[in-house]
């Protein structure tokens, strides 16, 4: 069996990511465990959740906004708006109160949708300020997020979302050929519809990832982009991608539905030429 320069290409990268991997997650064993050694575990406020964040931002008239948080790298929040003015939050993150109250103008904070165990941080808050709140998750990361989140997660996404806004409106898609989260078809008005994703594709521009760590991270699990063509990233292809032929077929049908914008976890929205873009994402692959 010949073996090509890019399957030696492919196989250094799948061992970089391994390596970063386990280096972060021994730097993070040790801090949580100096961490709980070293402090006296007090109930924190919504006001001890909130990091820098930027503006509450319209994508789609009525019905789509998004909030970008400076973590690292820097992730996004998707703020969905029912026709009964309900609101459906995917990636939650806390904001100061200006621009919670913004969002609270909006509609009633109905549903949180914890997308994958990376982005965790800020349901616990969202389930205190409002107790009403059901936070919920996909299945198949349903028993590492319940084991990571300080509460009682209100169900999964396949089992209970349908429970709390209809499919017409806001529905799950399953990324064939993927694991551990889902993907979201929303409507939009006037027969549009967007997607949205979440680190299943990036498109955070190296000039915007966040600090130089972000930088440094992001160059080596390939999460940078130049800002308008998102791509799969190295870490995502590790951790959570089982049949990349099956992934590309998925992306593929999706570029076929004339989406009118694309909400990714981190990076820049597609707000145009979204079916050229998703079929480049392919090639990514």
């Amino acid at each position: 069996m010949e073996i090509s320069i890019w399957d030696i290409i492919e196989i250094e990268n799948v061992l970089i990511t391994v390596v970063l991997v386990l280096i972060l997650k021994v730097v993070a064993d040790k801090w949580k465990a100096h961490k709980k050694k070293n402090t006296i575990v007090v109930e924190k406020e919504w006001k001890d959740y909130v990091l820098p964040h930027g503006p509450l931002v319209e994508l789609s008239k009525g019905k789509l906004w998004s909030v970008t948080g400076k973590f690292t790298p820097d992730r996004n929040m998707i703020i969905y708006k029912t026709n009964d003015d309900k609101l459906i939050i995917h990636s939650a993150i806390v904001l100061d109160e200006k621009t919670q109250k913004q969002v609270e103008l909006l509609g009633t904070p109905h549903v949180v949708i914890i997308p994958n165990r990376f982005h965790c941080r800020d349901a616990k808050a969202y389930k205190n300020r409002y107790p009403e709140i059901k936070v919920l998750c996909p299945l198949d990361s349903f028993t590492m997020i319940s084991k990571k989140v300080d509460f009682v997660l209100d169900g999964s996404v396949e089992r209970a979302l349908a429970t709390y806004v209809s499919s017409e409106e806001f529905a799950y898609i399953v990324p064939v050929g993927a694991k551990g989260e889902l993907s979201y078809e929303v409507a939009l008005g006037n027969g549009n519809k967007g997607l949205i994703v979440c680190d299943l594709m990036f498109n955070l521009p190296s000039s915007e990832a966040c600090d130089w760590l972000g930088w440094i991270i992001g160059s080596i699990l390939g999460s940078l982009t130049d800002g308008k063509q998102p791509r799969v990233s190295r870490l995502f292809r590790f951790l959570a991608l089982t049949d990349k032929a099956q992934f590309k077929q998925w992306v593929s049908e999706q570029a076929k539905k004339s989406y009118k914008v694309v909400c990714v976890a981190h990076g820049k929205h597609i707000t145009e030429q979204c079916q050229q873009k998703l079929s480049n994402v392919v090639k990514t692959l």
